[in-house]
């Protein structure tokens, strides 16, 4: 049994977000609350067959984000991307983008897998940035 089982807690979940982050110590409670809560929800199951398998990322190839079928999306799309993003590389979000027609990215330096918590203001510059200037979907 894993400890996600056995013996989940909010300082679990700051360990596991801690380690999304580029400067670990920089995870803030904020964000450990808000993903504690998720995981304790009774949506978050819909993805998993169970909250502790989500915990403990055996769901997690079901419900990534992987190029097969991108190329059916014909919105405006960006992706936002941290150079140091454990979940995958760079090399990950340059085949998405590859995989979406027409799509931008931006790759923040010195980000894990939140641009929005590394880089608040820079992030949201560049999401009112696409939001105002992409075109609507056909």
């Amino acid at each position: 049994m894993t400890r996600a089982a056995m013996d989940d807690d909010p300082a679990w979940t700051r360990d596991r977000l801690a380690g999304l982050f580029h400067e670990a110590d920089r995870c803030p409670e904020e964000l450990v609350d808000m993903r504690y809560d998720i995981y304790h929800s009774r949506s978050s199951g819909r993805c998993c067959p169970g909250p502790s398998s989500c915990r403990t990322w055996r769901c997690v190839s079901a419900t990534s984000c992987v190029p097969t079928g991108m190329g059916r999306i014909t919105c405006p799309t960006r992706i936002y991307w941290g150079r140091h993003n454990p979940m995958g590389d760079t090399s990950e979000a340059e085949g998405i983008h590859a995989a979406v027609r027409g799509s931008g990215m931006t790759v923040y330096d010195e980000c894990g897998h939140f641009p929005q918590w590394k880089h608040p203001e820079r992030f949201a510059a560049d999401s009112v940035t696409f939001l105002t200037t992409a075109e609507a979907c056909p």
